[in-house]
């Protein structure tokens, strides 16, 4: 319904036609936008300054074979996943041990995951 506003307007507008009928005009349009409710985010829904590296590496030593989740502190108990990289996600391996391994995501984004996906490039 807006398009069919802004069209309306930037015709009338190459018409020559006055301004204050094209801001009655325009005003009427955006009556009609929706904007979604503000909402402010949860503290975990920041990724901690420690576990974003700048700059974003420009190689990648490992892919993943299947989706793995990852943590960005070592996983205590029950804990849930931070996030997850899907399956073909290229990464770079820094440090590796049996269970565990520190990874850096290609939106630079430092982790712990299992290495059991874990596939050289």
């Amino acid at each position: 319904m807006v398009e069919a506003w802004f069209f309306q307007i930037s015709r009338l507008f190459y018409q020559r036609v006055p301004c204050n009928k094209l801001s009655r005009l325009f005003y009427q349009a955006m009556q009609e936008v929706s904007r979604p409710a503000q909402e402010v985010l949860p503290e975990n829904a920041l990724i901690p300054a420690k576990n974003i590296i700048d700059p974003v590496p420009n190689h990648f030593t490992h892919q993943l074979s299947a989706r793995e989740n990852y943590y960005f502190d070592a996983p205590a108990g029950d804990k849930q996943p931070d996030g997850f990289f899907v399956e073909g996600t290229k990464v770079l391996l820094v440090n590796k041990t049996d269970k565990f391994c520190w990874v850096i995501g290609p939106q630079g984004v430092y982790v712990l995951m299992s290495p059991g996906s874990l596939v050289p490039v």
